[in-house]
């Protein structure tokens, strides 16, 4: 029913990434006679600090193309969608984020004054994911290959559908934003603060 010639062929599946590229930046002081940060009021005030970057880019996974526009965001419409080209043979965009930490460790020792008195350790740290803000699709509408538009609205045979609803202005006004879906985008910046505590 969907033109193809014969289905049993090899399919990239929906997770197929086929370039995927990740490169880390570490910097850390160290400390004690290791450090070479700067020194303020005779402290070594960067000592055990430092940060890391993760850069990650990565090509598009594979989606199928529809030729027909169907009203995605609303189910009570009768539609059939039709394949154009073949199962999986269209690609998302590319994808690019940086993620980066921050991070000051320490270290304590008990009150105990004897020589088997305990060390502890912690670490205070700063977790920024998707540093940029990058603003990655993760999915697109079959049918226009856009993630904020299906087209159905301003197709020709949308329109009297459309017209025959009891308030055509408010069905396209809440169509719309029902298709702006903020699931077909990555997750946008995330800042997180933790603290590691290790005895």
């Amino acid at each position: 029913q969907q033109g193809q010639t014969n289905l049993r062929e090899p399919k990239p599946l929906n997770f197929d990434q086929r370039h995927t590229f990740v490169t880390s930046f570490d910097y850390h002081y160290g400390t004690g006679k290791d450090y070479n940060g700067p020194v303020w009021g005779g402290k070594q005030v960067l000592a055990d600090a430092g940060f890391n970057l993760v850069f990650r880019a990565g090509s598009g996974t594979p989606y199928t193309r529809q030729s027909n526009i169907t009203p995605t965001a609303d189910q009570l419409t009768a539609s059939r969608s039709v394949i154009s080209g073949q199962l999986n043979g269209s690609r998302l965009p590319w994808q690019f984020r940086i993620d980066a930490r921050f991070d000051k460790g320490f270290t304590f020792k008990s009150d105990s004054r004897d020589e088997n008195r305990k060390i502890y350790s912690g670490q205070v740290y700063v977790q920024v994911l998707n540093l940029l803000n990058t603003r990655n699709v993760s999915s697109v509408y079959a049918a226009t290959g856009s993630p904020d538009d299906d087209g159905y609205i301003t197709s020709p045979g949308a329109q009297t559908a459309i017209q025959s609803q009891i308030n055509p202005q408010s069905y396209i006004d809440l169509y719309e934003i029902a298709v702006k879906n903020l699931g077909n985008y990555s997750l946008p910046r995330r800042i997180r603060l933790g603290v590691m505590f290790n005895f």
